[in-house]
């Protein structure tokens, strides 16, 4: 074959096994994140609305669907509830910073425990 084939074959060799239970892990993280983020949103929607922060009142207005999508029945069943949940937007901004932020600590924790194990 070539001439470098055979350091790839080491180099395939030499690689660290990575343990079974770091699959159940990850199912289970991808699971509990996005539930801990949409929690941890609304704790914090709850003490930014105590302690009155401002920056909320922008966030406040409803969100608002086209004139079309109210004709239809199904789509304005949809449209009606989205609209009717106060300070989804802030919600919405919660949830994706949590996520970003929850994510990248559980990168680090990854990182730490995966240079353990080498």
């Amino acid at each position: 074959m070539g001439r470098y084939n055979y350091f790839r074959e080491r180099e395939a060799a030499n690689k660290p096994k990575i343990h079974p239970i770091w699959s159940g892990i990850g199912c289970i993280m991808m699971v509990l994140t996005p539930i801990l983020a949409w929690a941890g949103s609304i704790l914090l929607l709850q003490y930014g609305l105590v302690n009155k922060w401002q920056f909320l009142n922008s966030l406040a207005d409803p969100i608002r669907f086209p004139r079309e999508a109210y004709l239809i029945p199904v789509i304005n069943n949809v449209a009606n509830y989205i609209s009717s949940i106060p300070y989804l937007q802030a919600l919405i901004s919660f949830f994706i910073l949590f996520l970003f932020v929850l994510t990248g600590l559980y990168e680090l924790i990854y990182i730490f425990f995966y240079k353990l194990q080498e």
